[in-house]
């Protein structure tokens, strides 16, 4: 297996989301009450270059 990063993490790897990034908001969603309804959970990364 390789250790060297893939193109995509080479072109996107500073603005992409990290893993981290996604399962803290799943988490967050996980542990809300009962009450609360979360349908839909949306990542985007916040930059982009242009």
């Amino acid at each position: 297996m390789s250790t060297s990063p893939t193109p995509a993490r080479q072109a996107f790897g500073d603005i992409a989301p990290v893993l981290a990034d996604y399962t803290d908001q799943v988490l967050f969603a996980m542990s809300q009450p009962d009450s609360v309804d979360i349908n839909e959970i949306l990542f985007r990364p916040t930059t982009q270059e242009y």
